[in-house]
């Protein structure tokens, strides 16, 4: 029995230290990814910046790649959350609370590590097909409950609930591009007010 409860206490510290391991190694990544790129960016240096050897690394992460796509669904991730904490709030005031989450997306999306490791690098980095992939995994969901409550108060027009999501997702994504490209050309402002008239054009008569 105690030699039981003693492998279950070193198994847990093993456990733990794995996992500061792997936060380490993400964090510095997603510094690194931020700061020089993906293609510029060496497992060496997420290695060093980390602390950690790149035996370490190479346990918990099969190459550069796999590192980006982690740092990539935390981003994702952390926006999903953002915006589910606007939900939360806005979202029975209909399309107030629509605009509510917009604003949420927009504002996230000018953070710097967002442009630059998921619509700068993102595509790049992961290929086309993977980066357009994980965008539908984060955001379709999201996108489509939002359109089901909708529905329920009879507030949006009648069409199929996939399709209008992935429009949506189009129209979202170019928007953050759009600011993430910009030039000085037009502000975050400016953008909203363009996304909401388009999104806007889907409430119900």
């Amino acid at each position: 029995m105690i030699q039981s409860n003693q492998n279950e206490t070193t198994k847990t510290i093993r456990d733990e230290y794995a996992e500061r391991t792997r936060t380490e190694i993400l964090k510095s990544a997603r510094s690194i990814f931020t700061k020089t790129g993906f293609a510029a960016s060496s497992l060496q240096q997420i290695a060093k910046s980390a602390g950690v050897t790149r035996g370490a690394l190479y346990h918990h992460f099969k190459n550069k790649e796999d590192i980006f796509l982690a740092v990539f669904r935390i981003l994702q991730a952390e926006m999903i959350e953002k915006l589910g904490r606007t939900v939360s709030t806005e979202i029975d005031d209909g399309w107030i609370g629509v605009s509510a989450v917009l604003s949420s997306f927009l504002e996230y999306s000018q953070n710097v590590e967002y442009q630059q490791i998921v619509l700068i690098e993102g595509p790049g980095a992961l290929g086309w097909a993977q980066w357009r992939k994980v965008e539908e995994e984060y955001a379709l969901g999201f996108i489509g409950d939002l359109i089901d409550h909708l529905t329920v108060k009879g507030e949006i027009i009648t069409a199929n609930r996939d399709a209008l999501a992935s429009m949506v997702m189009g129209l979202t994504i170019e928007s953050s591009l759009a600011l993430a490209m910009n030039d000085g050309a037009y502000t975050a402002a400016d953008i909203q007010q363009i996304a909401e008239r388009m999104v806007f054009g889907l409430k119900a008569d």
